[in-house]
């Protein structure tokens, strides 16, 4: 019999966290974050972290070791935090400048919901980065040929830059048969088009035909080993864009433009992955001298509508293929539990 993985999607500022709070306190469970900005160390307001302790659990030191051996990322310890005193996994670990792929994020999630279960507890995966859903869920088979992490970092800056239309025409130019594979989201999505065109100039260097192996580009999937049940909360899109202004407001209030001058000041590089994200990039333009606090502001509530936008067409379009369970609250979910 397979083990219950609960799983918490959806849009920016709906309420995720604070459900999966609920279940936490509700059903015996702890938190494995599945936000791809809340992993990176020193960004809090900006990613609405909200205020982590430390928790006094640990990982097996020998098991933990090797795992973090198999990583493409080097990782030299994994905390766990604890929010509102409930135990959260995979939260503010990696520093700013690195790269962590989704296969990454899939080998200690696993590891984490496995810890979890250990201790007769219930695994509660919440966040709004649907690939990092989509790897745990589906259970994708890992894209295998070795590649250093200096070419794969030349790989990603090939791509990087590129506006989504170039992106597609670059994709149809190189193979047209999968782009017409790819369901709407696919199509529009800038990283996914790019993890594509990067497997394929990889088959490319390795003499692969590239019409054998649309299964390796698309990704293999597999059977999840525990029995998903996917939560999703309900929410009303123009209260939810209201939500999102007063968060981006109170992000300011508290302290987001030293936040970021902070982490330029040690060093992060403004294009590096974390500094990339939604909010910080308007911000080092306002500390440039490109904008207004006023302008930068609206910019970075307009960008978090954005992303909120795709993250809605990720988990809700028809091509993804989730069985979206949706919910108000914890009371709504103790039968499936």
């Amino acid at each position: 019999m397979k083990q219950k993985l609960i799983v918490i999607g959806g849009p920016t500022a709906v309420g995720k966290t604070e459900l999966a709070i609920q279940i936490a306190r509700s059903f015996n469970g702890e938190l494995i974050n599945a936000d791809s900005r809340q992993i990176y160390k020193y960004l809090s307001i900006g990613t609405n972290k909200g205020n982590l302790g430390s928790s006094s659990q640990s990982y097996n030191e020998q098991e933990l070791k090797k795992l973090l051996s198999k990583l493409n990322t080097k990782i030299d310890e994994l905390p766990i935090k604890t929010i509102e005193s409930i135990p959260i996994h995979l939260v503010d670990f990696l520093d700013p400048d690195q790269v962590f792929s989704a296969f990454d994020y899939k080998k200690l999630a696993y590891f984490a919901i496995d810890e979890i279960i250990s201790r007769d507890k219930l695994p509660i995966l919440v966040g709004g980065t649907g690939l990092y859903i989509d790897v745990v869920v589906k259970d994708y088979v890992e894209f295998d040929y070795n590649i250093s992490n200096e070419e794969r970092e030349i790989l990603k800056n090939k791509f990087r830059n590129l506006t989504i239309n170039e992106l597609q025409k670059l994709l149809i130019d190189k193979a047209e048969f999968i782009f017409e594979q790819l369901n709407y989201s696919d199509k529009k999505n800038p990283v996914r088009l790019q993890r594509i065109l990067e497997k394929i100039y990889i088959l490319e260097f390795h003499n692969k035909d590239i019409s054998k192996n649309i299964s390796i580009i698309l990704g293999q999937k597999r059977e999840c080993k525990y029995d998903v049940i996917f939560l999703y909360k309900n929410y009303h899109w123009e209260s939810l864009k209201t939500k999102m202004k007063q968060r981006v407001k109170e992000m300011f209030n508290q302290g987001l433009i030293d936040e970021t001058r902070k982490l330029l000041d040690m060093g992060y590089g403004k294009n590096c992955p974390a500094l990339s994200s939604v909010g910080y990039s308007e911000v080092i333009k306002f500390l440039e001298g490109n904008m207004s606090k006023d302008i930068c502001e609206e910019k970075v509530y307009y960008s978090h509508v954005k992303y909120a936008r795709k993250q809605r067409t990720w988990f809700e379009g028809k091509g993804r293929g989730y069985n979206l369970i949706k919910v108000d609250s914890a009371n709504d979910v103790k039968n499936l539990i």
